[in-house]
């Protein structure tokens, strides 16, 4: 399912992977990614070493996993340096 530009120029796809749900930001040309933001309200964020984004919600634990970056080009995908930053209000970037 496919949301267009809850971000000015980025939209957002929901998809099923192996019975997992999963969602990438699509970043138009020209688009600036550093707007994208995420906010859980009640969970307490932390970055683990490998680059995945820990909640912990009182005695539950969701991860999202380290963030696939890429550029498509005409060779396929070029991978790009992406990763979750946790901000001082604990908003996810």
């Amino acid at each position: 399912m496919r949301y267009p530009r809850p971000y000015p120029g980025v939209d957002l796809v929901y998809y099923g992977n192996q019975g997992t749900l999963e969602y990438d930001f699509v970043v138009s040309p020209g688009a600036d990614p550093s707007i994208i933001r995420l906010a859980f309200e009640g969970a307490t964020p932390r970055i683990e070493t490998n680059g995945d984004l820990i909640l912990r919600i009182g005695h539950q634990v969701l991860r999202f996993r380290k963030p696939v970056v890429y550029q498509p080009s005409a060779a396929g995908k070029d991978p790009v340096n992406g990763r979750f930053i946790v901000a001082a209000n604990r908003e996810v970037r």
